[in-house]
């Protein structure tokens, strides 16, 4: 079986994300940094295989002094990469061919509104443009080996600005990217803002209407019971194979990344296809949105 490995290999961010899923500016204040060493070993303690997937965020990624070192073990195991990053290094062409130059790499990339709204929400001015410009270097760069993703969140601040900020990107960019709908994480971070960002994932995606069941944006980590039956059959359609999920970061324990396997959800249709509900959303919100199919 395929495996997806998850890397949070620094804490090192030039943002400061209200919703920040590795609590940023509340804990991890050292900076932690994961050194190529740490990383080829757990690589290694994981039977890490040709054609596995390995993830790569923090933090910003790419503050990581190490970052082209761990791009580098990646290839040599064959991988394929799946970078998150705010894009703010690759606005300059320079750094966005030479991670193309790795080849099998999906970059992914978080936007969360049009200037002012995504500078707010990331505590960072000045970075809404820096990404539209890593998108702008990277457009002319995709092929079918180097892929980009426009990440969206589905959370309660974020509602407008999915839609203003996919039409923007799909004006100017098209079909060249692929775009995507994530369920929001609930972290220490996101609790100190909850007033603003909380509210039941299912009151969100009824605030969003149409824009969920657009044909090409795809929804990922978001229950299957939450989903119109459209949806639901597209997103199956999409998943058509298992791959073993491993978490490798030292500051995050594994039960809190793991999908929430409720009563009702073993009874489920669709269960193994599903992401579920995270612990932590589950200890805020309770199971009542769990609808088995």
């Amino acid at each position: 079986m395929r495996k997806m490995h998850y890397f949070n290999i620094t804490y090192i961010c030039d943002s400061n994300c209200r919703f920040c899923a590795a609590n940023i500016g509340i804990i991890n204040r050292s900076g932690y940094t994961m050194s190529p060493n740490q990383f080829e070993e757990q690589l290694l303690s994981e039977d890490v295989q040709t054609d596995d997937f390995i993830m790569i965020s923090g933090g910003e990624p790419s503050l990581s002094p190490f970052f082209w070192n761990i791009l580098d073990i990646c290839k040599k195991y064959n991988c394929i990469i799946e970078l998150t990053t705010n894009g703010h290094l690759f606005s300059d062409m320079t750094f966005a061919k030479r991670l193309f130059s790795y080849e099998r790499v999906n970059v992914q990339i978080p936007l969360f509104g049009l200037k002012e709204k995504h500078d707010y929400l990331t505590g960072c001015k000045g970075g809404f443009d820096k990404t539209i410009k890593a998108l702008d270097n990277f457009a002319g760069l995709v092929n079918d080996q180097f892929s980009v993703s426009v990440k969206f969140l589905l959370c309660k601040a974020t509602v407008d600005g999915n839609v203003m900020g996919y039409k923007f990107c799909y004006d100017r960019y098209g079909d060249k990217f692929y775009y995507y709908l994530n369920a929001l994480f609930v972290s220490k971070k996101v609790k100190k803002n909850k007033e603003e960002l909380l509210e039941p994932y299912s009151e969100t995606i009824k605030k969003l209407g149409d824009f969920i069941e657009y044909d090409n944006l795809i929804v990922d980590t978001i229950p299957l019971c939450l989903l119109s039956n459209e949806k639901r059959n597209k997103v199956l359609k999409r998943r058509n194979y298992d791959f073993k999920k491993i978490y490798s970061d030292a500051k995050t324990n594994e039960k809190d990344m793991c999908n929430y396997l409720d009563d009702k959800c073993i009874k489920c249709q669709v269960e193994k296809y599903c992401d579920k509900f995270l612990p932590s959303y589950i200890e805020y919100f309770g199971n009542h949105e769990i609808r088995p199919l």
